[in-house]
């Protein structure tokens, strides 16, 4: 089966990131990026459009924040191998940084494959790597996190799921005691609700019981 547009010009823009973004860090898992940093793991996002055909289609690229416990404590799952499909908890569109609103490249056959990729790569590596920048270790995410009262204080993250990230976060570092007043804190304002059942869960997979 021959490959769609789409995925041959998401195939050639995930290289042309990897030779620009390698000193950075990053490594190619395709067609993602990611690169360790400290105990996160910064992700670029190749993502496909459900709509389309083999002859034509869109894309977008997602950059996202994770840390492995912290994915696999909330989500239940093991992380995954390939940590850029990981688009999870800080996390936002390229379109956002590069004008506010969300931005699918258009592809089909007639498109000049290369002059895209050109221009898509050079607006995500001089957008992606000021973002990763404000959270360049665990230090710096918890402090977001702490100081987020509302949705996208923390891109991608509600007020509600910031204190259950850093409980998480400091079960990492040993701090059971914080870790369980943030988790029974939260629990509180939200028993009863399906969110207080997953503040539930997340405690119970730190061995720390909310209730």
């Amino acid at each position: 089966m021959s490959t769609s547009v789409t995925r041959a010009c998401m195939t050639a823009l995930s290289k042309e990131l990897a030779r620009l973004l390698s000193a950075e860090g990053f490594r190619r898992q395709t067609p993602h990026l990611w690169r360790e940093q400290g105990d996160l793991i910064h992700v670029i996002n190749l993502q496909a459009s459900s709509w389309g055909t083999s002859q034509e289609g869109q894309f977008t690229v997602n950059l996202a924040i994770t840390n492995r416990l912290i994915y696999s404590v909330w989500s239940g799952k093991s992380f995954p191998s390939n940590p850029g499909s990981a688009v999870w908890p800080v996390q936002t569109r390229i379109g956002r940084l590069l004008g506010d609103h969300d931005i699918w490249w258009k592809v089909s056959r007639s498109t000049d494959k290369d002059a895209l990729v050109s221009s898509v790569a050079a607006q995500v590596v001089a957008s992606a790597l000021e973002w990763f920048s404000a959270y360049p270790g665990l230090e710096a995410l918890d402090a977001a996190l702490a100081k987020a009262k509302n949705f996208n204080d923390v891109p991608g993250v509600y007020e509600t799921q910031a204190p259950v990230n850093r409980a998480i976060i400091s079960s990492m570092r040993g701090n059971t005691p914080m870790a369980r007043q943030l988790l029974s804190s939260s629990f509180a304002s939200h028993a009863g609700k399906p969110f207080g059942e997953s503040i539930r869960m997340v405690g119970g997979r730190l061995g720390i019981d909310v209730a």
